[in-house]
């Protein structure tokens, strides 16, 4: 498994040597045996790769205005660097709030066309799943956020 991982790692097929690798590891867990550095460094620089690559996507997707996506990438990526000793990206954070603040706002807008046409339940859910994210991602306070969430709930 780990010449196949490092295979695909070096031909750029991430999710694949992330497959192998993982296999790796379960087939050295089920067996006992001994860790090896070289298999933990290949894993280490694989998902470094796949981190790096997932928040590539989320920030086209957001250059696109697919801000619901570009957050799905971006919190994979929070996951994989919560869950491994990779390097950070240290503007991460700023591409979830900016994703997360364009989303909301996006949402908001769609509600105010709602109340326009006095689709007030349909306006009611959208400020509520404004809401939601702008508190999962801590936009809640963002003056733009707050004073669109305002305007919508009067």
């Amino acid at each position: 498994y780990l010449s196949d991982a490092e295979r695909s790692f070096i031909t750029g097929n991430n999710e694949n040597a992330e497959s192998y690798a993982d296999k790796a590891i379960a087939y050295r867990k089920k067996y006992d045996l001994k860790q090896s550095t070289k298999e933990d460094r290949l894993f280490l620089n694989i998902k470094q790769a796949i981190y790096n690559s997932v928040i590539s996507d989320g920030k086209t997707f957001a250059s696109k205005g697919r801000y619901q996506d570009a957050l799905d990438k971006f919190d994979r990526a929070t996951t994989i660097q919560s869950e491994f000793g990779i390097r950070k990206n240290l503007k991460l954070n700023t591409y979830i709030s900016s994703a997360a603040e364009n989303l909301v706002l996006d949402i908001i807008a769609n509600g105010r066309s709602k109340v326009k046409v006095n689709d007030l339940q349909k306006a009611r859910q959208l400020y509520n799943e404004a809401k939601i994210i702008s508190e999962k991602y801590s936009v809640e306070n963002n003056p733009k956020v707050y004073q669109a969430r305002t305007d919508l709930k009067k």
